[in-house]
């Protein structure tokens, strides 16, 4: 199978559906977790942000439920609660730093990832350098900053759920493959190990629930012709 001009592989040359395995209580506290206001995901993700912001000097201010990312010193996005900004939502908190390729140098950039929270909804993207927004969903970035890879935890039919590559800084899409996949980790530039959930239904008939879907673990590499290949380590892959 080739998509986008990302081939396909298992072991034995067949494309049969990964075993099933049931979701643990981490996979619900993950999927029902929000950090909405007055949440005790709220406060944990609140202490978690401090850290990040002491980590980062300079990237980030808090000011009580208003949050503004900063450069060169000054705000380039302020998020004040129920701000058109941030579509509205209740607080925006940061929930992680990525190191990325400078356009302007061969430094890598600090680029914070932000969550605004509506009730038990979320909005994350990329702050980018300019102060604008790039939705996204569950980024990762490779040792070097010069891939930035992005999916989602849970089978989703939607673009901004499948695992997709983007080369960096042109954010030029580079790979996406038809499943869901969150990064677990990178071992250097061309290889990283993904948890992915796959729905087995045709065309994701009505919306997928926990006993629909189907998890594996898969390695994710670019071969010697340069093209990107994913392949479940349980030997398997979704048609």
């Amino acid at each position: 199978i080739v998509v986008a001009g990302v081939a396909y592989v298992d072991a034995n040359g067949l494309y049969p559906p990964p075993q099933a395995r049931q979701p643990s209580q981490a996979d619900y506290e993950k999927w029902n977790s929000n950090a909405f206001v007055g949440s005790p995901e709220e406060a944990s993700a609140l202490y978690y942000e401090a850290r990040l912001i002491a980590q980062h000097p300079g990237l980030a201010r808090r000011n009580g439920r208003t949050l503004m990312i900063m450069a060169d010193g000054k705000p380039i996005s302020t998020f004040k609660p129920r701000s058109p900004l941030n579509r509205g939502g209740d607080i925006c908190i940061l929930n992680k730093v990525l190191r990325l390729a400078s356009a302007k140098s061969r430094s890598l950039a600090e680029v914070p990832y932000v969550v605004c929270y509506t009730g038990e909804f979320d909005h994350p993207f990329l702050v980018l350098h300019d102060g604008r927004h790039w939705e996204m969903l569950l980024p990762s970035a490779s040792p070097a900053g010069n891939l930035l890879v992005t999916g989602y935890s849970n089978a989703s039919p939607s673009d901004g759920s499948l695992l997709t590559l983007y080369a960096w800084p042109s954010r030029k899409i580079i790979a996406r493959f038809p499943v869901s996949c969150e990064v677990l980790g990178w071992q250097d530039d061309r290889h990283f190990n993904a948890r992915c959930a796959y729905d087995p239904r045709p065309n994701n008939q009505n919306e997928a629930t926990w006993n629909d879907t189907i998890w594996f673990d898969a390695k994710v590499w670019q071969d010697d012709s340069s093209q990107w290949q994913l392949q479940s380590v349980q030997g398997d892959l979704p048609r």
